[in-house]
Parts: C-alpha cells; sequence; structure tokens
C-alpha cells in the first residue's frame, strides 16, 4: 500500500513537470472577435418644459414615448397672462435623437407626418404650427445627478443637417452622414411655438389662431433611416 502510495506521488510529480515545461519564445496567442453584420437604428425622445421663459437655461425635461403637447396657451408668461402671443402654442417641446451604426454604408434620417387632425379639420386649418424648430448633432455626458444630458457636438466630416420647417410632411430630411458614414447622435426637436423676437420659429411656420375649432387634434410622426 505505501508502494503504491509512493508511486502515485512520483507519478503527479512527473505530471507537473510536464505541464509546467517551458513555453517558447515569443509565443503565440490565437485571439479573435466578431463586429455584427446588417444595421443598426436607434432612437428615444425627453420631453422639454420650456416653464414660459425665452431660452432653454432653465428648462427642465423627462423622458418621453408619446408627443403630448397638453392645453395649448396663448399667454406668453403663462399665469401672468399680461402679454399675449396672439396664437395657441405649446410650452412643451420634445426632443427626438437618433443614431445607426450600417457599417460603413452612407444613410440618412427621415420623419414623415400627414399633421394633426380633429377628424377633418387640421391644426391650424392652413399653413403648419406643428414644426422642426431645431437640428443639431449631440453628445451625451454624465449630467452630476446620476442621469445623463445632451450637449453640443460637431458633426461628422461629410455630414449635413436638414433645415427646421414644418413637420407635417413626407421624408422630411434629418440628417445625411455623406460619404464618411460616420456616427452621430441627431437631436431633432418638435414644437407648436409662439412667434419669437426674430422672426418665425421656421421657414412656413403659421401659428395656430386663436380661432380654431376647439377640440383634441392628434396624428402620427414616422421616423426612419435609409442607407445608400
Amino acid at each position: 500500500m505505501k508502494k503504491t502510495i509512493v508511486l502515485l506521488i512520483m507519478a503527479f510529480l512527473v505530471l507537473g513537470v510536464t505541464i509546467c515545461q517551458a513555453s517558447p519564445n515569443p509565443s503565440t496567442i490565437n485571439v479573435s472577435a466578431q463586429v455584427p453584420t446588417g444595421t443598426e437604428f436607434n432612437f428615444w425622445m425627453i420631453k422639454g418644459d420650456s416653464k414660459f421663459t425665452p431660452g432653454s437655461a432653465d428648462d427642465t425635461f423627462t423622458a418621453a414615448t408619446i408627443m403630448d403637447y397638453g392645453l395649448l396657451d396663448h399667454w406668453l408668461d403663462g399665469s401672468l397672462k399680461t402679454e399675449d402671443a396672439g396664437v395657441w402654442f405649446s410650452q412643451y417641446y420634445f426632443g427626438v435623437f437618433f443614431s445607426a451604426i450600417t457599417g460603413g454604408s452612407k444613410y440618412k434620417f427621415f420623419s414623415t407626418s400627414s399633421g394633426l387632425y380633429n377628424l377633418t379639420t387640421k391644426l391650424p386649418s392652413t399653413g403648419d404650427a406643428w414644426g422642426v424648430t431645431f437640428l443639431g448633432c449631440r453628445e451625451l455626458v454624465d449630467d452630476g445627478l446620476g442621469g445623463q444630458k445632451d450637449i453640443v457636438k460637431a458633426c461628422p466630416s461629410g455630414s449635413s443637417l436638414g433645415s427646421p420647417g414644418p413637420a407635417s410632411v413626407t421624408d422630411k430630411l434629418i440628417f445625411d452622414s455623406g460619404a464618411g458614414a460616420g456616427f452621430a447622435i441627431v437631436r431633432a426637436d418638435f414644437a407648436i411655438p409662439p412667434d419669437v423676437a426674430s422672426g418665425d420659429p421656421y421657414p412656413g411656420w403659421t401659428g395656430v389662431p386663436l380661432s380654431q375649432k376647439s377640440g383634441t387634434y392628434s396624428g402620427t410622426l414616422q421616423i426612419r433611416m435609409q442607407t445608400y
């Protein structure tokens, strides 16, 4: 029995010597990784509250999944009711963020809508009060409160942004990557704004007149990415 144990110990020692034998210098290790095939399109949305104040310094934001502009107002200063806008507008606006990975293919972002309607009545009856008021490339950074915020970032070289304008159009261009097909996070703000001191909020804007038929106006907004 003792002899058997001794032989086993010797066998393990021999095996250990075999496992720990010297390696070639240099040695080679095979390494691999896979880049996914296909394309990836992402979007998310935030709701901004302008608080009836000019500029965006004191605006607050919450995550959103639908565009609900709520009850429209015509007082530029809200509850103070000293400055009349002369049109119906919303204190809220929505930032839609787009991003895509296309494996090197050029791509574009678009939005499409037929507008907002109450039965057959459009908001407003003539013109376009709902539109894209801002377009820009953004970067997400820590907001210092455990979340993220977006800040201005230069768009990738060779890319271009669409232009502010009415939302109720087919295939409104939001962003074109150009030949570089670089990654970008693009923000488009959709609003029912009042007139602004510097002029119309966007080309083609028509305010909602105070004579507009009362009721709920609704519709849909389609967003998409297209490679080319």
